[in-house]
């Protein structure tokens, strides 16, 4: 279970997580509320206990749905974990993709578009330029922010033919990085006023 839990945490912070056990030791109570859990539960359930945790965490997530909301894709975890890090002290929520695949797949399934999404240009299985593509015309009101240290000048040229709004250059400047945000975060508002609602 606490596996399971730092694997949500880390890919989907903003994901509230209830840890619930009959055998639980004060020790796993403290290491599993240190890890993320939201709150935890001794079997049987205190009912009347529960339902307002989870009134409490609906509440929560109504106000979170304010807050921007961005897509970290790269497969280079020092890097993903720096930017999303970097997001998060900025007030943002984040989830984190290891790959092109799973970029696009969060993309399409996620209850919210995205207001950013941040691609590395390369990457295995499925390269950024194609999660690129196929993320702008699953969600055109997603701002693209491509992030490349390797990609030629070729790619970087098709990165914004596929409607990139800007490419940043790796090593990350920790303060050009946030410096951008507030015009990045413009730039998705501005998506959402001009483009038709569609979602694939």
């Amino acid at each position: 279970g606490i596996e399971l839990l730092q694997w949500i945490k880390k890919t989907s912070p903003a994901t509230p997580v209830l840890m619930i056990s009959a055998v639980a030791t004060a020790e796993t109570r403290k290491r599993v509320l240190q890890f993320g859990a939201d709150e935890f539960f001794d079997k049987p359930v205190d009912l009347a206990r529960f339902r307002n945790k989870v009134r409490d965490l609906v509440e929560k997530g109504e106000r979170a749905r304010d807050l921007p909301y961005a897509l970290v894709a790269d497969d280079h975890a020092q890097t993903r974990d720096f930017l999303a890090d970097l997001l998060i002290s900025q007030g943002w929520i984040v989830e984190r993709a290891v790959d092109g695949e799973d970029a696009i797949r969060r993309a399409r399934t996620s209850a919210k578009s995205f207001d950013v999404a941040f691609i590395d240009i390369v990457m295995p299985r499925l390269g950024g330029l194609a999660a690129l593509h196929a993320i702008h015309v699953a969600s055109p009101t997603t701002a693209l922010v491509a992030v490349t240290g390797e990609a030629t000048s070729e790619e970087i040229k098709t990165a914004r033919q596929y409607g990139v709004a800007t490419v940043i250059q790796k090593p990350i400047d920790r303060d050009a990085f946030i410096r951008q945000l507030s015009e990045l975060t413009k730039l998705a508002e501005q998506l959402k006023k001009n483009t038709p609602k569609h979602r694939m």
